[in-house]
């Protein structure tokens, strides 16, 4: 297998893995809230971040080494999650739920 077809195949993986874990999130907060106004801002929101996130990245690999760009994704990715889960962790019980 060559370099390329491992990255292709890292870039699908994440891809996957990113759009099952916001379709998780929304059907949670769907179910919890039985809210479709809620359920549509969390799907809005993964549209314009994902959107705005592709110009940014984008101009970012163009111009960097590939594996400096998918070092500093890994990492970003790393950082966002390890601040999603301490956010989890912190929040009082019943409180992610609710949109007040």
């Amino acid at each position: 297998m060559t370099t390329f077809h491992r990255l292709v195949l890292n870039t699908v993986i994440a891809s996957t893995t990113n759009h099952f874990l916001w379709f998780a999130l929304t059907f949670w907060v769907y179910l919890e809230t039985r809210s479709v106004i809620a359920s549509s801002v969390i799907g809005g929101t993964f549209m314009l971040l994902f959107a705005a996130s592709g110009i940014f990245f984008g101009t970012y690999v163009d111009r960097n080494k590939r594996k400096t760009s998918m070092v500093v994704s890994n990492a970003a990715s790393l950082v966002l999650f390890v601040l999603a889960g301490v956010v989890y962790l912190v929040a009082p019980d019943g409180s992610l739920p609710s949109l007040g």
